[in-house]
């Protein structure tokens, strides 16, 4: 990525998150006030032929999953690419099923469909295009796009705060110094998967009749080095001192 991208991309992400946001809400009211005021349409002719209620219904609930989940799924990490590959799938789907619903559907129910049912209408067309805009978003950020700029754009920006090592100036107007916003790295879970789960002759176990036995002169080197795992610790085992005899007198 040039540097030209990597210096505007930052500048540009609080303005994408809140348009990304305003599009959810807007399809997601948009959609409601088409179900409330068009229920009658379950009852027609051509709404029960081509299950354009049952379409916009679908596409509400899951515009509405789609917009909690960005605000709210964890960044980084094969749950966030799951849950991109979720979201292409069904926008493709859903595409898929309104291009066949506005092709075969008669010239008779798309008059009846502007002059009766007018909200629905409109937010099939909507639903049209927001399936096509994110199927399209999405399949390029999963390519190309997300390696290409280092970051996820399919989850919420990051709001991160650092602790100021000059304690003496807390005050709310200073902290807004130490706060940052910040895409969620796709870089993340590559290294949480190259680390994985430690090894179990990693841990060192102990009993209580055990005791680590050092030298001054040794110290404890806990690095991975190039050639293998850090050298085993090393400890003998200490032998219980025996609890003294009680002499009985008489």
């Amino acid at each position: 990525m040039g540097s030209k991208t990597s210096a505007v991309l930052p500048a540009c992400t609080p303005i994408l998150t809140i348009l990304v946001v305003l599009w959810y809400m807007a399809v997601i009211i948009l959609g409601i006030l088409a179900l409330i005021e068009d229920v009658p349409i379950r009852n027609d002719a051509c709404g029960s032929e081509s299950h354009i209620y049952k379409y916009g219904f679908i596409n509400t609930a899951f515009t509405t999953f789609c917009g909690l989940s960005y605000c709210l799924f964890p960044g980084s990490g094969e749950a966030a690419r799951a849950r991109a590959v979720l979201c292409l799938i069904v926008h493709l789907a859903l595409l898929t099923w309104g291009s066949l619903i506005m092709l075969h559907i008669s010239n008779q129910c798309i008059q009846v469909l502007n002059s009766q049912f007018r909200a629905m209408a409109v937010f099939v067309y909507v639903c049209i295009a927001h399936n096509v805009a994110m199927g399209i978003f999405f399949f390029l950020h999963e390519v190309w796009l997300g390696r290409y700029i280092g970051f996820d754009l399919t989850l919420i920006a990051e709001f991160r705060s650092r602790i100021p090592t000059d304690r003496q100036d807390l005050s709310p107007a200073s902290a807004l110094q130490y706060t940052s916003i910040s895409q969620p790295s796709l870089q993340d879970h590559d290294v949480e998967r190259a680390l994985g789960d430690p090894q179990p002759d990693q841990h060192l176990d102990m009993r209580p009749d055990q005791h680590l036995d050092m030298r001054p002169d040794q110290h404890l080197d806990m690095r991975q080095t190039a050639s293998g795992p850090a050298p085993q610790l090393g400890w003998e085992q200490r032998k219980p001192v025996p609890e003294p005899t009680k002499r009985h007198t008489l």
